[in-house]
């Protein structure tokens, strides 16, 4: 069934019936679908872009512009005010807008319509060239990152649009031989903390990078290798739960216009912009692939002749070629405890005579007639003839289920004496061709269980919301403090468990609980790209007021939880725990200096928390 809402372009398709997966945004044309994107992101705004629609030379740097003004790109024709963007400023109450390029570009009599429509402000950002522009872009901007991409072209700066705009990090145009005058005085003026190349020497020069101090080079062999390189690099700040789509190349090659407009809604989501052609590329494919769940949402920019319903529809039927996912509950658990431990394996297509086998650990092991396997709903005890390795491995064949049914084993009454982390793994064939393949989980290859210290007591609410089910193999812990006094952990958590929050953290203690909300073996979003990727994360709830009681229960709730984690890891609270200022200042990523101030309130020291940690850790092991 299709749902068409013609006053904003946006149209819906239930690719499947219990999940609507593909949608799009579209106009008449590029100016219309400027519009139409901006009535999806935006009801009201003081600040717009305007943009000219026909060349990308001066349209190309605004993105980053707009996210920090959170304002819409419109575009226009060069001469006379588009009637879109005009009922569009209208209709958002804009204020103040921002024109980039010069009166060549868009002119000067486009200013007095806009001063009609009832705009007060108008700051034309305008140089003598599109790399000049590109600087006037950068200097509005007073970032110490920067972005260079080639200005010839438009599909690597548009690769980079999203995560440019959602940091606010300029982006420079240069040529493949030389770095503009304009460009290059920038960059020396610049104190940078960190320079993105973007393309390969084909567009930007080895001589042209070398001028740009520490900058890092993301490339591919073309295009669409280029878009896939930059979204493998920022993967820990892209949610793939949602997929923008735009066309990357075309017979005109003015086919910018409707990822430019896009990409700033993108941002507002995290979502990756991904570029294709009038089918999926290879390279992109690869990418996706296992990546794409049966509930991404998946949207494409522009009409049918921009971006085609078999492209949109070959990405959604990535979810289908994964033979499934692997989820181990209880989230964690306690040594000596005695709990039935579920594996829930769902196939990610249908299973026709399959197989499905569960590789357990050491302390895990099952046994016939006591573990029960689930199918389609129907539960029976496990057989001899089903179990292996003295049962480190349980098969199950002949299986005929479609995707969404549940295969469940339960390992009924297990107790494990000895404090760790357990792995469980799952490989399938899902045809009968004889050819297993492994779960990648929502997550990787396997799921882990941890089993804590009995002494340590936390709670299991795991977040619907903001939890990227990106894979960790966390390196360390990272520490913060709520900054939000009085706010306790079943606030944070819910305040992390609503959508569109792109934050998150593994676990919160406040002075009566400790909670977990996200999987040991999933990143959180706590402390920007680097740290997400890196390290598990803790928020300390900070009481409101004086409150020294309260305070030391948060302390030795989280020297608990930290040490647990340092014994059944390895780590070394010296070297692998740290501050979210450490973090700060390790990456440059954030600028946030907690809990340093909190622990100060309380006369405590960064030092004094870790070596609290170290001697938790001696009466842990010692007891």
């Amino acid at each position: 069934m299709l749902c068409f809402l013609f006053f904003t372009g946006w149209m819906t398709s239930a690719a499947n019936a219990d999940t609507t997966q593909i949608d799009r945004i579209y106009g008449s044309d590029r100016y219309a679908t400027a519009a139409a994107i901006s009535q999806k992101g935006w009801e009201s705004s003081e600040y717009a872009v305007l943009a000219r629609g026909d060349d990308f030379a001066d349209a190309l740097c605004a993105g980053p512009l707009a996210a920090k003004y959170h304002a819409p790109i419109l575009l226009t024709e060069s001469q006379s005010l588009n009637a879109d963007a005009r009922s569009e400023i209208q209709r958002l109450g804009v204020k103040r807008v921002f024109i980039t390029g010069g009166t060549s570009s868009i002119s000067a009599e486009i200013e007095t319509t806009l001063r009609e429509a009832g705009v007060i402000e108008i700051v034309r950002l305008a140089g003598k060239d599109r790399y000049e522009t590109s600087v006037k872009i950068a200097e509005a901007l007073n970032s110490n990152k920067m972005i260079l991409a080639t200005g010839k072209n438009y599909p690597d700066a548009l690769s980079i649009a999203v995560v440019a705009a959602q940091a606010e990090i300029p982006i420079l145009l240069a040529g493949k031989d030389r770095l503009p005058q304009s460009v290059k005085e920038y960059v020396q003026r610049q104190t940078t903390q960190q320079a993105y190349i973007v393309g390969g020497t084909g567009v930007i020069s080895e001589g042209v990078a070398q001028q740009v101090p520490g900058a890092f080079r993301l490339a591919g062999s073309d295009r669409y290798a280029t878009n896939v390189a930059v979204l493998e690099h920022f993967s820990g700040q892209l949610d793939l739960s949602r997929l923008f789509v735009a066309v990357g190349e075309g017979p005109k090659g003015t086919e910018f216009a409707d990822a430019l407009t896009g990409a700033v809604l993108a941002a507002k989501s995290s979502s990756p912009l991904i570029l294709v052609r009038d089918t999926l590329p290879e390279v992109t494919q690869k990418y996706l692939k296992g990546k794409i769940t049966p509930f991404t949402v998946v949207t494409g920019l522009g009409g049918e002749n921009a971006v085609r319903s078999s492209v949109l529809q070959r990405i959604i039927n990535l979810a289908n070629t994964n033979d499934g996912k692997l989820s181990v509950s209880p989230a964690s658990t306690i040594a000596g405890a005695t709990k039935n431990i579920y594996l829930v394996y769902l196939p990610g297509e249908n299973m026709n005579n399959g197989t499905v086998e569960f590789f357990l650990p050491d302390r895990y092991l099952a046994i016939a007639g006591q573990d029960k396997i689930t199918i389609n709903g129907t539960m029976n005890s496990l057989t001899s003839e089903q179990i292996s390795d003295a049962g480190r491995r349980v098969k199950i064949s002949g299986l005929n289920v479609t995707t969404g049914q549940k295969i469940i084993l339960t390992l009924n009454d297990k107790s494990v004496q000895d404090v760790g982390n357990y792995s469980f793994k799952v490989i399938a064939d899902a045809d009968g061709s004889g050819i297993l393949r492994p779960s990648s989980g929502s997550l990787t290859e396997s799921r882990t269980l941890p089993v804590r210290f009995p002494s340590l007591k936390v709670g299991i609410q795991l977040l619907s919301y903001n939890r990227p089910t990106t894979p960790l193999s966390p390196k360390g812990f990272v520490i913060h403090s709520t900054a939000d006094p009085g706010a306790t952990a079943q606030k944070i958590v819910q305040y992390f468990n609503y959508p569109n929050r792109y934050s998150s953290t593994h676990y919160v203690a406040d002075w009566t609980e400790t909670v977990q909300m996200i999987q040991e073996d999933e990143m959180a979003w706590h402390a920007a790209q680097t740290a997400n990727q890196r390290y598990l994360s803790v928020e300390m709830c900070e009481p409101e007021g004086n409150q020294p009681e309260q305070f030391k229960k948060v302390w030795d709730q989280t020297v608990l939880l930290v040490a647990d984690a340092c014994i059944r890891y390895g780590w070394d609270p010296q070297e692998d725990i740290f501050s979210h200022m450490d973090i700060s200042y390790a990456y440059r990523e954030t600028d946030h200096i907690d809990p340093i101030p909190f622990l100060k309130k309380y006369n405590k020291t960064w030092q004094d928390l870790l070596k609290a940690i170290q001697a938790k850790m001696v009466e842990l092991q010692t007891n």
